[in-house]
């Protein structure tokens, strides 16, 4: 029986992550599911493949039996390319227009607004019953914008008197904001007139190149893995790929191997509403263009009607229809959620053990997520021995 060959790309989230530091962690808890699931004689090499114009390292999980499946693990690493970008006054100046911008959803979105503050669920979640409504950017932006007013009153911008106030109250040190709210300010920067659009798009190019790369090996199917921040660059490269298919017949085929999205942790919905570029109905041909160009799998790019008149459609077609999406998320985890403005998730709530904020970061200590990427990794392998029974008898 030939051995089929399913790639897993781990993408990791925001932070101060060192490279290789999430492969390892991903794999060793791998390993542990597997052994837990009485899987054993397993074997790790080292391999490294040349896509593109660099050399990429990748670790090859099989069996020392004769097992039918070997499965490479890669790695999207992207912290580098954030480091020293954005400063810690840029970062309360960011706060403070997503405030804004939060706001004007929860005017226009009252429904939602109200869901997202006085979640049953998520208020239960806790023993005591002390919290009752979450604090998002609109709650978030008051406080900053006080304090930066204040500031502002002692005659500069943000003297250096007033910092360290400003790290107390906001319950964080300085570089812990800078290592994570700054990648999420630099890589939700879309105004191609800002200067962090560059590094955003440098973030983006690489995540579709090693994707794209990876479609031309000989893989039979292909799982991505994005945590936090990392589900929205695996989402965004999605998108492009899906545009680049729409012109290119040989990656419109190759993109039949990808097979699995799994998010965990993400906050495709959050930064969807209040990080993107707010286009109001009236201007419709701005709207149609943007939905059409960034509307993979979004519940609302098919909103297009115009008080106007004119019938607006688009010929872009999605070529990843096909394309399973799990996301996982914890109701401790102020960041990741679940994602209601998607097609064709499965949202699946776990428990990380962890308290509330200290939750998001403990989805890659899940051994229940990594049961079910074992049972995607054996769907897969089904899937492309299916697909060359239908190729035969075709």
């Amino acid at each position: 029986m030939d051995k089929k060959k399913i790639c897993i790309l781990i993408i990791h989230g925001m932070g101060e992550q060192g490279v290789y530091e999430t492969l390892d962690t991903f794999t060793r808890n791998l390993v542990e599911s597997l052994h837990a699931s009485r899987q054993t004689g397993i074997q790790l090499k080292h391999h490294r493949m040349r896509l593109r114009d660099d050399m990429h390292d990748y670790i090859k999980l099989s069996r020392l039996d004769e097992s039918s499946t070997e499965v490479d693990i890669h790695e999207y690493y992207w912290a580098h390319t954030m480091q020293r970008v954005i400063s810690f006054q840029e970062i309360v100046q960011w706060l403070i227009r997503a405030s804004d911008g939060a706001e004007k959803f929860y005017e226009e979105n009252e429904e939602l607004a109200r869901r997202y503050e006085h979640d049953d669920a998520f208020a239960n979640a806790y023993q005591n019953g002390k919290f009752k409504r979450r604090w998002y950017l609109k709650h978030i932006g008051k406080a900053v914008r006080l304090f930066y007013g204040l500031s502002r009153l002692c005659g500069t911008l943000l003297p250096k008197a007033v910092e360290p106030l400003f790290r107390v109250l906001m319950g964080k040190p300085e570089q812990m904001i800078v290592d994570y709210l700054g990648d999420v300010a630099v890589y939700t920067s879309n105004d191609r007139k800002s200067k962090f659009y560059e590094t955003r798009a440098k973030v983006l190019e690489g995540a579709v190149e090693k994707l794209s790369a990876l479609l031309h090996q000989d893989y039979d199917k292909i799982l991505i893995v994005g945590h936090a921040l990392g589900s929205v660059i695996a989402y965004d490269a999605l998108n492009q790929l899906n545009l680049q298919m729409n012109h290119d017949e040989q990656l419109a085929s190759d993109g039949r191997k990808l097979f699995e999205l799994i998010t965990i942790g993400s906050p495709l919905d959050k930064v969807k509403f209040f990080l993107r570029e707010y286009v109001p109905s009236g201007e419709y041909v701005k709207r149609l263009i943007l939905n059409s160009l960034n509307g993979f799998r979004r519940r609302d790019a098919r909103d297009l009607d115009s008080d106007s008149g004119p019938e607006l459609s688009s010929t872009l077609q999605n070529h990843l229809q096909h394309l399973h999406w799990t996301n996982y998320y914890d109701l401790k985890d102020p960041i990741g959620g679940h994602l209601d403005f998607y097609e064709g998730v499965q949202n699946q709530q776990v428990d990380n053990g962890l308290e509330w904020g200290f939750a998001h970061v403990g989805y890659w200590q899940n051994p229940s997520i990594y049961s079910r990427v074992i049972e995607r990794v054996q769907a897969a392998e089904a899937q492309a021995r299916n697909d060359i029974q239908v190729g035969e008898t075709a």
